[in-house]
């Protein structure tokens, strides 16, 4: 844990912004190089694209901006890897946020 802890001083929390087009209409997320890099591992292991990714979270959860969807979506889906046995029950569109 004190590894883990350390580490975090050579994170930055620099900004990065993307756009993706859903439906016809362009949605813009700003969220930090960790968390892209952290989405970009989860749609390799789930084997589909980050923009199928951002599609389900938009269809699932959008009541808040891309961006507090998609970190959250991150941080949810990092929690349920952290219990025993989990990630290889649950799809995608069960991680979404409540």
């Amino acid at each position: 844990m004190n590894r883990f802890l350390n580490g975090l001083n050579n994170l930055s929390y620099r900004l990065r912004r993307r756009c993706f087009m859903v439906d016809g209409r362009a949605h813009y997320a700003r969220v930090s190089e960790e968390c892209w890099r952290a989405l970009e591992d989860i749609c390799i292991y789930e084997r589909i694209s980050l923009q199928q990714l951002v599609e389900q979270v938009l269809r699932n959860n959008a009541q808040r901006g891309l961006s507090v969807e998609l970190d959250l979506f991150a941080l949810a889906y990092f929690q349920a890897a952290c219990e025993p046995n989990s990630l290889h029950k649950l799809k995608p569109a069960n991680l979404l946020p409540c």
